[in-house]
């Protein structure tokens, strides 16, 4: 699978898993890692915040970190996808009964 097909698949995965939100929601950074090897790993919390504009300069922020060690390192060994989601919100899915 490309970079650019990997992109593709999990920005969708992303979007079909938002909804909307009220105000007072609080709001979850997710992070997913895809390795250079085109494998996507699952998401997980990063950070949560009350905002969605805190988490959305949050989310640039760890990038712009991600794509400067990059720069520093030369590594290319995988990328990682941020998205901000409402806390009632599980990009993993619902969880299963025991």
């Amino acid at each position: 699978m490309t970079k650019r097909a990997v992109s593709l698949f999990v920005g969708l995965w992303f979007l079909a898993a938002a909804t909307s939100a009220s105000a007072e929601c609080a709001w979850v950074l997710w992070q997913a890692h895809v390795s250079a090897s085109a494998e996507v790993g699952l998401p997980v919390p990063a950070d949560s915040f009350k905002t969605l504009e805190e988490c959305k300069e949050a989310a640039e922020a760890r990038m712009r970190k991600m794509e400067d060690l990059q720069k520093r390192t030369g590594a290319g060994a995988g990328s990682i996808f941020v998205r901000c989601l409402p806390d009632t919100v599980d990009p993993r899915g619902p969880k299963g009964t025991k």
